[in-house]
């Protein structure tokens, strides 16, 4: 029973093939615009699990509350002086506070106004003896800086270094790392590289690899729809660093981490070998229609009756 209707049907294709073929058409457009208006991706990981259950709503009212937590982009900029890297920081954060359409909130972490004026609270109390001890020896040498910032009173800074090693207020190994800063800073100048002299190395010793990094909490406006919601944040970003020169005039260099950048990427591997994939199943097929009809022409040709 099942072979004659097979037959029937086949022998009614062959008969009608045009009419077949207009049907075949209109049925796959018909299907085809069902899908685009009643299907789409929803990137959304929340939208998996009931909204209706209570513990999942307080889950929402927390994310709503705090979405740091799960829709953020953390912006690494790195440099080689401290200096740098928090002009770079600073310079890119105010650039991306400049379009709410893209950007939730941008926060720089550890720096801004508040911190730039209440750093010294956040610090242990030894640091910040260090750091006032060297800040009141060297206070000659910055009055001059600041009275005469040029070459000469670089000069003239130096020469009262050289008094207080023989006053005894510094040794002469820490004066020796000072000027090899200076040189160092002087003769890149010179030679027409980029380079910075940086005061925080000089009054910490030593600048730790943490202080030449600096981070910027960026929370997105993601896009549920698109199969990389944060791509167009993510985007926003590296084109306003490349806009802002930051390589060039801070030698900084930014870096992307954070739920939004690492789900984007897991969602961009979906496309990687899409082509492949294709072309490889297409050919399964194929081979699979051969294995069951033994005829090409089936497949590859019209048949007349």
């Amino acid at each position: 029973m099942l072979l004659s209707a097979i037959v029937r049907t086949v022998d009614f294709c062959i008969r009608h093939v045009w009419g077949v073929i207009i049907l075949a058409l209109f049925l796959a457009a018909t299907s085809g615009a069902y899908a685009v208006h009643h299907f789409a991706i929803d990137t959304n990981v929340n939208d998996l699990i009931s909204r209706d259950l209570p513990w999942r709503q307080r889950e929402l009212d927390y994310q709503a509350a705090f979405p740091q937590s799960t829709q953020l982009i953390l912006v690494v900029v790195d440099a080689p002086t401290p200096e740098e890297a928090s002009a770079a920081t600073r310079a890119l954060a105010s650039s991306l506070s400049t379009t709410p359409n893209v950007f939730r909130s941008v926060q720089e972490e550890g720096g801004g106004s508040f911190f730039n004026q209440n750093r010294f609270l956040f610090l242990p109390t030894e640091q910040v003896e260090r750091s006032t001890r060297a800040l009141a020896g060297a206070a000659p040498i910055i009055r001059v800086l600041v009275k005469d910032p040029s070459l000469r009173g670089l000069v003239q800074a130096l020469s009262y270094g050289l008094e207080g090693v023989k006053v005894g207020q510094i040794t002469l190994d820490e004066l020796a790392k000072a000027f090899a800063a200076a040189s160092e800073t002087l003769e890149n100048n010179a030679a027409a590289q980029p380079d910075s002299f940086s005061w925080d190395a000089l009054l910490q010793g030593n600048a730790q690899p943490s202080g030449k990094r600096r981070l910027i909490a960026v929370v997105p406006v993601l896009t549920a729809g698109k199969l990389e919601p944060g791509l167009k944040a993510t985007d926003a970003i590296r084109r306003s660093a490349a806009d802002l020169h930051l390589a060039s005039k801070f030698r900084a260099n930014i870096r992307l981490t954070g739920p939004v950048p690492i789900s984007d990427e897991e969602f961009a591997s979906i496309q990687k070998g899409l082509s492949l994939n294709s072309i490889v199943t297409g050919f399964i097929v194929l081979i699979i229609l051969w294995a069951a009809l033994r005829y090409f022409g089936l497949f590859l040709r019209w048949s007349s009756p």
